[in-house]
């Protein structure tokens, strides 16, 4: 039997009752974990020359075309924490240093050595294309391709901070946002020297309207954003100092939010929840929740857009890829076909309507004693069934009395009551089959 689906609700409503409990409505949305060959958080998520790849915990993977299924890339094990693409190259932030990775291979640029480039994070500078600014678990670095080579250009002088968010204005000027030290600008000469010679370094926190602890940044239509535990702020050159900023508190803080801009334009909110938004022309945002309310109680590590509108989210065990070009109206109320009706685990109130076909409605009451009276459950339409019933173990008691269903024909009803020992109570079972 058939159900139409009222015009306009394409992706709505159940399509046939014989497909009732294995049809779904149409959803833009696919899980790669375990079963796909990720086990771990993914920490961030970058296409390169036609193959994706996923930094997480326990390395760098790479989603395998012929089978569907992610495989580590070969290198040891460590902790992945950022990609960037340069130079035909993909380079991966990892606790063992920064890796050149090429399908399932990868190879050392800069190998850490007693933890002196543990590398979180990555920037390409907007000044010197060939310059690229690592965030360190312990400091800030950077590296210059030259002559087909990473050059290692040292450590910025004075900083053994957690550097986890990196981000450049127009002027040149770097801020570094920390996991626990509060915010860091870093101002450079503009004699073409040594990157790191006369560099100034300035300190940002609570005497410029920042809290103690950890402060991320990220840039958002080319203004810097910067996010702590429970607040957004934006930066007054004119007074030096951060004021809260609301914009992109559209979700509830998960200890913080991520703000991420997509190549078109879009920007992602992720937090306890998440949000997608498009801005207008006015300047205003306009927020779309409703595909992403499922994933509420998933923690989202990263976000990753691809031009033809695929987006990864990466999660605490694998990835969630979100086809953000398919249309859907969340308007729209979504008709379903009730065909069962359960309270609690077991109890059945709704077993379905009168269709030619026998039909069990089944009741589970456990009791405590071999001997009492088992309370009947609320009866499915045009079922009447007695109040209560008295048994004792392995009793069986049945009626045969006719009733009218709602197309007024008689048929009969057998009512059977059954009980069964169980570890610790006694289990009394009524099952009603209506033969129509």
């Amino acid at each position: 039997m058939s159900i139409p689906i009222p015009p306009g609700r394409r992706h709505s409503g159940w399509r046939s009752i014989t497909a009732l409990r294995a049809w779904k409505p149409l959803a833009p949305v696919g899980f790669f974990d375990s079963d796909r060959g990720l086990e771990s958080r993914v920490e961030k998520v970058q296409r390169h020359r036609g193959v994706l790849y996923a930094a997480t915990i326990v390395g760098v993977f790479f989603l395998d075309a012929t089978s569907g299924t992610f495989k580590p890339v070969n290198m040891p094990v460590a902790q992945a924490w950022d990609f960037l693409a340069i130079e035909g190259q993909l380079l991966a932030a990892t606790s063992d240093g920064v890796y050149a990775v090429n399908g399932g291979q990868a190879t050392f640029m800069r190998q850490s050595v007693n933890n002196d480039f543990y590398a979180l994070v990555f920037h390409r500078s907007r000044q010197d294309g060939q310059r690229v600014f690592v965030g360190l678990f312990n400091g800030l670095t950077s590296l210059r391709w030259e002559n087909g080579i990473w050059r290692d250009e040292g450590h910025a002088p004075g900083i053994q901070d957690e550097i986890r968010t990196l981000v450049e204005t127009k002027d040149g000027r770097l801020w570094a946002g920390t996991y626990a030290t509060g915010l860091l600008r870093l101002t450079f000469p503009r004699d073409g020297g040594e990157i790191w010679q006369d560099v100034q370094v300035e300190r940002f926190g609570p005497e410029h309207g920042l809290p103690d602890g950890r402060v991320y940044v990220h840039e958002i239509n080319g203004t810097p954003y910067f996010t702590t535990l429970d607040n957004i702020y934006r930066f007054d050159p004119a007074t030096q100092r951060f004021a809260a900023d609301s914009t992109f508190m559209v979700v509830p803080s998960d200890g913080g939010w991520i703000l991420k801009e997509d190549e078109r334009g879009r920007v992602w909110v992720l937090g306890k929840g998440m949000a997608l938004s498009t801005r207008q022309a006015d300047g205003s945002y306009q927020w779309l929740k409703a595909p992403f309310r499922r994933f509420s109680d998933v923690i989202i590590s990263t976000v990753y857009s691809e031009e033809n509108g695929v987006v990864w989210f990466g999660t605490i065990s694998g990835l969630i890829r979100y086809g953000s070009n398919r249309e859907m109206n969340y308007a729209v109320d979504y008709p379903a076909l009730v065909r069962r009706v359960v309270v609690g685990e077991d109890s059945v109130i709704l077993g379905g309507l009168n269709f030619p076909k026998v039909q069990n409605f089944r009741k589970v009451l456990h009791c405590t004693t071999p001997t009492t009276t088992c309370a009947s459950p609320i009866p499915p339409p045009a079922l009447k069934m007695p109040a209560a019933c008295n048994f004792k173990p392995g009793s069986k008691a049945s009626t045969n009395p006719a009733r009218r269903d709602r197309t007024g024909m008689t048929t009969p009803k057998r009512n059977i009551l059954t009980c069964r020992k169980e570890t610790t109570s006694f289990a009394c079972e009524r099952r009603i089959s209506t033969s129509m």
